[in-house]
């Protein structure tokens, strides 16, 4: 019930122009949900090295990081609803911003960008980030993460 009110409490104050706070947008959110899954795919110390990074960032960091990730989120959906091709300037210019804010991270090579870019696409609970900004926009997102690390990152 939390992260329901959570998520309208976003998404009104987004629609009117109002300013967002952090805890408002954090509240029933359990960063540590997909511990186990995590855990399962990458170790634990994978899981632990995330949780250290994520608590580090404080609630201006938290907001900093989502509010950059949604830009980028807003940009993928408007290039691809306007017919940018993955390939074209507008795209791989959204893709080097992408890969920027995931370098707060870890470092973006080349097969960490393309397995995220599968991910986006063949996993509903992260495609959804992508595709409420217009069907398909996950799918464009991957293509063009794809195609900027194929051509600008190495392993």
């Amino acid at each position: 019930g939390r992260q329901i009110a959570s998520v309208r409490t976003t998404l009104h104050k987004t629609e009117e122009g109002k300013e967002l706070m952090a805890e408002e947008m954090f509240d029933g959110v359990d960063h540590n949900a997909h511990a186990r899954e995590v855990t399962e795919r990458w170790g634990r110390s994978a899981y632990e090295e995330g949780d250290r990074w994520w608590r580090s960032l404080g609630e201006e960091g938290k907001k900093a990081f989502l509010d950059e990730h949604e830009a980028i989120a807003r940009d993928w959906g408007r290039a691809r609803e306007a017919g940018a091709g993955p390939g074209g300037e507008q795209a791989q210019d959204i893709a080097r911003r992408h890969c920027a804010w995931l370098s707060t991270t870890a470092a973006p090579s080349r097969s960490y960008v393309i397995g995220l870019g599968e991910m986006y696409a063949a996993d509903p609970r992260f495609g959804k980030n992508y595709d409420r900004y217009g069907d398909g926009t996950a799918a464009f997102v991957r293509d063009a993460l794809t195609i900027y690390a194929e051509h600008r990152l190495s392993d």
